[in-house]
């Protein structure tokens, strides 16, 4: 399937995307429920210090789970129970 995508497509999509701006703080800031955010700390899609100041906007901070050796997308595979007992944390009322 990959091969068949077009670089030039790739290219013209992510400068699409990438124009769009989410105000993630404001948007946290506003929520009147507990916030929970686990991130891994070698994240090169969004750096930590980023998921930190979310976490720290939040009106009910609940849970942060940095998992030092994960990326953007390993953060699960990484944190093995650590990131399971931070599930159970953040769901539990």
């Amino acid at each position: 399937m990959a091969s068949r995508v077009s670089p030039g497509a790739v290219i013209v999509f992510w400068a699409g995307l990438s124009r769009v701006h989410y105000d993630t703080e404001a948007l946290v800031r506003a929520l009147d429920v507990p916030v929970s955010i686990a991130h891994g700390a070698r994240d090169d899609v969004i750096p930590l210090w980023m998921g930190k100041r979310v976490f720290e906007v939040a009106r009910m901070p609940r849970a942060l789970l940095v998992i030092d050796d994960a990326g953007h997308n390993d953060v699960v595979d990484r944190g093995g129970e650590r990131y399971w007992t931070w599930v159970r944390q953040a769901l539990t009322p």
